[in-house]
């Protein structure tokens, strides 16, 4: 048993933890000896937050047979955790029972795992699929969320053999709607088999180089599934799918993205390879472990068959984008928006029409108006600014006695309390008369700023006292009698 423990306690080590184990290229260290590890009845490794590095390490002549469940010559449950073999040999293999798988990566609870299998070698292995179908006698791998699975670097996949299963080297089990990734970037899968069990309701059979499904809809944009580097040579399926069967809902639109599905098929060669060495349903797997062998072979497909046949794009319901472009009074109303006629923009949004010159939208397409010069701006065209001399941006002018006389607040015609803007002052009977202090035009109580005074019926009409043009008592000076 290896334990993640810290030294010198019983805790448990926090962050990641690194188990290696590596040949380092010193072949006398096997003289005598049957290798680095004996393993009886295969490796379980359950961890989390760790990491184990296999590098050149040979598991050879073992017979692994589980009782009760499917299990893995390497078991791995894991909790965010990552795996790398590299320079590995799996040979002469036979797991029985129970069903197995040389590698089985398990992460049946959406936890992140990531694993690399480089340059490894798989071949003559013999085991068979568990209960439910499920095969993949070299690889068999939940992908979940964030989880991912490398193949690359020369990595070959040799007489590995499912019987009653599907899959006869690999088994992927993948959740589409999660941030996983599958990619082979370069690896021989050649002389595989899936073999059927007649016996069960299942369905096996099916993928005898690799056996892929997965539940949810799968964005090919996002270009996380991708077989590109697959090589296929004469592999076997009793049903279908000789060396690829797929089991996916959105198993066209995977097909058809990039160019000639560039993403599903190898080196399959179209119009030259078999075309039953590519094969799959557009279904989930609940409805395809659900289906007879004839249900299943009346909806089955090439693969070939999504990437070089025309669409008919008469009749568009249920087809994609990608498939058959919008168009006018398009009924796919959940992916082709209709376009919207812009030559009056009136009663649309931004969002819908752009804003143009002279928009009549005043209040959402408002033009970009120069602040470097305020004159004749409005406040609502440029903000008022400090010291801003527009008369609609200054500010209310109460001042008193001690407030300076600024632009912002000059004096004020009448009752400025500040002493620079009294310039005439309210004279009484004794103010003398001068320059700062001169008659006032009316009501000037010094006697002599009085030139007319108010006359009586008896004031003698003369040049210091002509007649009033209004409401002059004296009966000489009415020439316009007040009418009653």
């Amino acid at each position: 048993m290896i334990m993640k423990q810290l030294y010198g306690t019983t805790s448990q080590m926090s962050g990641n933890a690194e188990i290696k184990i590596m040949k380092n290229n010193n072949n006398s260290k096997e003289i005598g000896k049957l290798g680095w590890i004996s393993v009886l009845g295969g490796m379980k490794v359950e961890m989390a937050e760790s990491s184990i590095y296999l590098n050149s390490i040979s598991f050879i002549g073992i017979n692994l047979s589980p009782l009760l469940n499917a299990k893995g010559l390497i078991h791995i449950i894991a909790y965010n955790s990552e795996q790398k073999l590299l320079n590995c040999t799996f040979q002469n293999i036979i797991i029985e029972g129970a069903g197995g798988n040389a590698i089985r990566i398990m992460n049946s609870e959406s936890n992140l795992i990531t694993a690399t299998i480089s340059n490894c070698q798989f071949a003559n292995i013999n085991s068979v699929g568990d209960s439910n179908g499920q095969g993949g006698s070299a690889i068999f791998a939940q992908l979940k969320d964030q989880s991912s699975l490398i193949i690359e670097d020369s990595s070959q996949f040799y007489r590995c053999i499912v019987d009653k299963g599907n899959g006869g080297a690999i088994y992927i089990d993948i959740d589409f709607t999660s941030e996983f990734e599958f990619k082979i970037s370069d690896a021989l899968i050649q002389e595989c088999e899936a073999k059927v069990n007649s016996s069960s309701s299942s369905p096996t059979g099916y993928g005898g180089g690799i056996f892929l499904t997965g539940s949810g809809d799968y964005d090919p944009s996002s270009k996380r599934l991708d077989l590109k580097g697959m090589k296929i040579f004469n592999n076997i399926a009793d049903k279908s799918g000789q060396s690829l069967y797929v089991v996916m809902a959105k198993l066209a639109e995977w097909c058809q993205y990039g160019i000639a599905g560039e993403y599903v098929k190898g080196n399959y060669s179209d119009g030259i390879s078999n075309k039953n060495e590519l094969q799959g349903i557009p279904e989930s797997p609940i409805s395809f472990n659900s289906y007879s062998s004839l249900q299943i072979n009346q909806q089955q497909k090439y693969l070939e068959y999504y990437w070089n046949t025309e669409i008919n794009c008469i009749d568009l319901t249920g087809k994609t984008e990608q498939e058959c472009e919008c168009i006018d009074n398009d009924p796919r109303s959940d992916i082709c928006i209709p376009q919207i006629d812009c030559t009056d923009v009136t009663g649309k949004t931004q969002q819908e029409c752009e804003c143009i010159d002279n928009d009549p939208r005043i209040d959402i397409c408002q033009s970009q108006i120069e602040c470097t010069d305020l004159t004749g701006k409005t406040k609502q065209e440029c903000p008022c600014l400090n010291n801003d001399i527009r008369y609609e941006c200054q500010k209310a002018c109460v001042p008193s006695q001690l407030d300076s006389v600024t632009d912002q607040c000059p004096c004020f015609s009448y009752n400025d309390p500040r002493a620079a803007c009294q310039t005439i002052i309210m004279p009484s009977e004794d103010t003398p008369i001068d320059e700062s202090s001169p008659c006032l035009v009316m009501n000037d109580p010094r006697a002599a700023c009085q030139t007319i005074i108010m006359p009586s019926e008896d004031t003698p009409i003369d040049e210091s006292s002509p007649c009033l043009v209004m409401n002059d008592p004296r009966a000489a000076c009415q020439t316009i009698i007040m009418p009653s």
